[in-house]
């Protein structure tokens, strides 16, 4: 009798377990929502059932070694999928005014300080995208500032940080989004004036930068979008500046 007791017992605690991870029911999608709105989407799906994230563990600024579930491209220091060409049209496709001379300057500087900060340059160079409006500099921060990522900019008032070249504007975004991916030294010479100010470790994927780089809670589904384009995974992907 008592083993019967004690199998019916392990019956309700793991249809318990089952029920608390895999049944929370989520609204459908539409093909009419925005394409933020699908990025949302699918990650509440992937949220809710973990067993398609991929675990790794990271240090956190004042805590333990913990285990984080990210989708692993998705991570700020993860492996870059796009190559010069391929990034070089997508910002020309979505910008045609640019000069290509100028654009090939910008994106070989990315790859080449990426590479040497172990930064993904596809996160790099879609945030780019988002925060000039594929190089368009409409807000308060100017092209001839060469900050390519809005550092030290506060709403339409304040411009923020300005740099000498392209090579050295870039290399500041890079050692930015390093300072919050983790703890790792740089490899190159600071330029960065605004390091020191980031809690190192606080985001080490792109939605960790919503509350953290920027203010706005859907920055890191903008980002997400911005990188999907960039990855042209599905037709309906296809965004341009004034989408986002």
């Amino acid at each position: 009798m008592i083993q019967v007791v004690i199998l019916c017992l392990l019956i309700v605690v793991v249809l318990a377990a089952g029920s608390n991870t895999r049944n929370t029911y989520i609204e459908p999608y539409s093909k009419t929502d925005s394409l933020i709105d699908l990025v949302n989407y699918e990650n509440q799906l992937l949220l809710n059932d973990t067993s398609v994230l991929n675990p790794y563990t990271m240090l956190v600024v004042d805590l333990p070694m913990v285990v984080v579930r990210y989708k692993e491209n998705m991570l700020i220091r993860s492996t870059s999928m796009t190559n010069k060409a391929q990034l070089t049209e997508f910002i020309l496709s979505n910008n045609p005014k640019l000069d290509k001379q100028f654009v090939s300057r910008v994106v070989d500087a990315y790859i080449t300080d990426c590479a040497l900060e172990g930064i993904n340059h596809d996160i790099a160079i879609s945030q780019m995208c988002l925060e000039t409006g594929f190089l368009r500099f409409n807000g308060a921060v100017r092209a001839e500032q060469f900050n390519f990522c809005g550092l030290g900019a506060i709403g339409k008032e304040i411009a923020g940080s300005s740099f000498e070249s392209i090579e050295t504007g870039v290399r500041a975004h890079v050692q930015h989004l390093k300072a919050y991916a983790g703890l790792d030294p740089l490899s190159t010479k600071l330029v960065d004036n605004r390091f020191g100010f980031v809690k190192r470790g606080s985001a080490p994927d792109i939605h960790s930068l919503a509350g953290t780089w920027a203010s706005d809670v859907n920055y890191g589904f903008k980002m997400e979008a911005m990188i999907r384009s960039l990855m042209n995974t599905d037709a309906e992907m296809e965004i341009l500046a004034k989408g986002v």
